[in-house]
């Protein structure tokens, strides 16, 4: 006798006829019948596939997401369970979460040239985290959160010591829809606290982001656009608030021989630590017509509307509204090549341009309009000889002055010399002249200016990898005007570079130059400019490297006019950064040292806020000197750092030290 299937399942024996409890063990169960078709259902067809329902085989199991885990099960669940997932109904499931941070500690010493000395202790937690929602096409999601609290310890000068403890809350995310898609979106948002970050500056701030963007293209990819927000705050207890806010816009096709882009741009910068503040609004409108292949018309219209509250020489805040608009339209034309394919060396353009100009400033309120047209053509002669012309005629009127007509028209020819070869020099020479007639106002000037000049250049190869170059040069040439009289000016230049390249550990190259200025007639000047640029990297070993590429800049202007006293200025500016890094420090393993050194002394982090940009500071860094440590072992981590640096013109030396242990895998 033969048993079936269920018969020979029920006849195996419990556990505990043997005296063992397994319960944790999976049990093979019997499979529940197929239930019979109710009467009122209708029977299937053949092949035809038959619809699970509840009542028929439970509960729909969840769609599996790419990346998750499939629920595991020993029996079908039964129709009670499918209350419990209420996602499962719907063929959902949670999507992977990739996560992971850091909990530490950190101690920081800070002391400033004004006297004032600061100690701060501070434990934090971060966290990160990254998926996606039902989709990766769909949506993708990423997060971060800060816990931080800290306490702070201060003196200055004959003043008492002061504690405080602060506990702060911090962090963001980003949202990026339909990211592969014609109409991508992304939504960020962040707030940091210098108190959890490795901010060595010596200022405590919080600073608030948001930001969303919009992109669409059609599915034909006849256009472009696209539109976003940003706002960034900057909040701190010693220079209150600052905030900028940009609107942006884009467009763009293409059509036939044509192009046609536009873009827009709209910033509010308010709070200013000096109480300074700006609005600004660029629109920029351009179309490219290639009507032949020797005939190309391009169009620009454009929208400038800046009102800006500066400080005056005098300290004092001062209001100015400027407004500009520009519609310019050039053509450019040159012969088509003749049957024999050979190209007439000949370019013509022409254009017109219209602009008004208004201004509105304390006690003043200027505006302007105009009307131009040009045109003009160049002929080269041969390889040596060039010869040009122009003509403009410009319509200006102000509401100073009565509506005028101003004419120019100009001729000019310029000879480039073959070079000359005296054994190791190069020697290049070149001479101009050109005429120009202008009239209006009540007036003509006839200006005529003759130039000369020429160089001197030798090229040296110090070795296989190395050359140096010699370069020096002289320009000299006179004008003469009916309106102004006789203008000299005499220049000299020389410069010097140097290039190597050892294999592929090290290349690098510095140069020199120097260059003078005379200047005589009715206002003459003399202007000198050093300027010294050097860039390069260099790998040691296997563990150290080092990089470097600074600017120097030196500039002396002496200005003297009729009747007024000599004018002198001296300028030095020094830009660029330095790093050295070791990755097994005095022979520990996994023991990092970097070495850093950065200057600016010519830009301003406040005046690019005020300009609109989000992500400028709003502290001016003239230079750093930060020197670190590194050492990691298994998931800790452990930072030294000291640093000195000006910060507005303040200086201050902090050392910190940080250590973290990671969590998670993200």
């Amino acid at each position: 006798m033969r048993l079936s299937i269920t018969e020979q399942i029920s006849a195996i024996p419990d556990d505990s006829a043997f005296g063992l409890e397994l319960d944790a063990s999976p049990k093979l169960t019997a499979a529940p019948p197929v239930p019979s078709p109710r009467p009122d259902e209708p029977a299937p067809r053949d092949n035809a596939p038959v619809l699970p329902t509840p009542e028929r085989n439970g509960p729909r199991r969840p769609t599996v997401l790419a990346g998750s885990q499939p629920p595991q099960s020993d029996t079908p669940p039964d129709s009670d369970s499918a209350g419990a997932t209420p996602l499962a109904a719907f063929g959902w499931a949670i999507p992977p979460i990739r996560w992971g941070g850091q909990v530490g500690l950190q101690m920081s010493q800070n002391h400033n040239s004004s006297g004032a000395n600061s100690s701060d202790i501070a434990e934090f937690l971060n966290l990160n985290a990254s998926s996606y929602i039902y989709q990766p096409w769909f949506a993708q999601i990423n997060g971060n959160l800060s816990l931080s609290t800290s306490q702070s310890k201060s003196s200055s000068g004959s003043q008492a010591d002061s504690t405080s403890s602060t506990e702060s809350i911090s962090g963001g995310g980003q949202l990026n829809l339909f990211p592969l898609s014609r109409f991508p979106a992304l939504l960020t948002y962040d707030v940091s606290d210098s108190n959890s970050t490795s901010n060595l500056t010596g200022t405590d701030s919080t600073t608030t982001r948001f930001g969303i963007r919009q992109s669409y293209r059609p599915e034909s990819g006849a256009y472009n656009v696209s539109a976003g927000y940003n706002t960034s705050t900057i909040s701190s207890s010693t220079q209150g608030d600052d905030r900028v806010d940009a609107l942006s816009g884009s467009f763009s096709t293409r059509f036939n021989a044509q192009s046609l882009s536009a873009n827009t741009n709209f910033s509010e910068s308010t709070g200013n630590r000096t109480g300074q503040s700006s609005s600004l609004l660029n629109l920029n409108v351009f179309h490219n017509w290639r009507a032949r292949d020797n005939l190309l018309v391009d169009s620009l219209a454009t929208v400038n509307d800046n009102t800006q509250t500066f400080l005056s020489g005098g300290g004092s805040l001062s209001e100015n509204h400027g407004r500009t608009m520009q519609l310019n339209s050039n053509v450019n034309w040159h012969p088509e090549e003749d049957e024999d394919g050979n190209i007439i060396p000949l370019n013509v353009n022409g254009g017109m341009r219209a602009t008004t100009f208004q201004n509105d400033s304390p006690g003043s309120s200027t505006s302007t309009q105009s009307l131009s047209a040009n045109a003009a053509a160049s002929y080269n002669y041969s390889s040596n000889l060039s010869l040009s012309g122009n003509a403009l005629a410009t319509q200006v009127s102000s509401s100073a002055s009565n509506s005028q007509v101003f004419t120019l028209l100009g001729a000019g020819a310029n000879y480039t010399g073959d070079p000359l070869t005296f054994g190791n020099f190069s020697y290049n020479w070149n001479a101009g002249a050109n005429g120009s007639q202008q009239s209006g106002g009540g007036s003509s000037d006839l200006t005529l200016t003759e130039q000369f000049g020429h160089n001197l250049n030798r090229a040296i190869a110090l070795s296989k990898t190395s050359s140096m170059g010699l370069s020096f040069g002289q320009n000299a040439s006179h004008s003469s005007s009916e309106q102004s009289g006789n203008t000299a000016s005499l220049s000299h230049n020389a410069s010097a570079s140097y290039n190597t390249a050892f294999s592929d550990r090290a290349s690098g190259n510095a140069g020199l130059n120097l260059s003078d200025t005379i200047t005589a007639g009715a206002n003459p000047s003399h202007y000198t400019n050093l300027n010294l640029d050097t860039r390069g990297q260099i790998q040691f070993n296997t563990l150290s490297s080092g990089s470097i590429s600074m600017t120097l800049q030196h500039a002396i202007n002496d200005t003297s006019s009729l009747g007024a006293s000599d004018n002198r200025t001296a300028v030095t500016n020094i830009f660029g950064s330095a790093s050295y890094q070791h990755a097994r420090a005095f022979g520990v393993p996994r023991l990092r040292y970097n070495a850093s050194l950065s200057a600016n002394t010519t830009s301003s982090s406040s005046d690019e806020r005020l300009a609109g940009n989000v992500n400028s500071a709003n502290e001016d860094i003239n230079y750093a000197i930060d020197n670190r440590f590194n050492y990691r072992i298994g998931l800790l981590d452990f930072q030294l750092r000291g640093t000195i640096n000006s910060v507005a013109g303040q200086e201050n030396a902090t050392v910190f030290f940080r250590v973290t242990r990671d969590l998670g895998g993200f």
